[in-house]
């Protein structure tokens, strides 16, 4: 329960604008998302470009923390 109270909260026109650059994007090559990646958690994964032959490139941000000892 704790990942889920620690998600930002956002509005009904974030998701709007969210899904008007999804569509505008959609099988765009070469591509790079325009967005801050600054919310994600350490360890994400993202996709960082799409090159012209529709390759994808991901970048993962921060370093992922290590596991707990057992």
């Amino acid at each position: 329960m704790r990942r889920l109270e620690a998600r930002h909260r956002r509005g009904a026109a974030d998701f709007a604008a969210a899904m008007g650059a999804l569509q505008a994007a959609h099988a765009a090559a070469p591509f790079s998302p325009q967005g801050d990646v600054g919310d994600l958690e350490d360890g994400a994964v993202y996709l960082e470009s799409i090159d012209a032959d529709h390759r994808r490139h991901y970048a993962r941000k921060g370093r992922a923390p290590a596991p707990a000892a057992a």
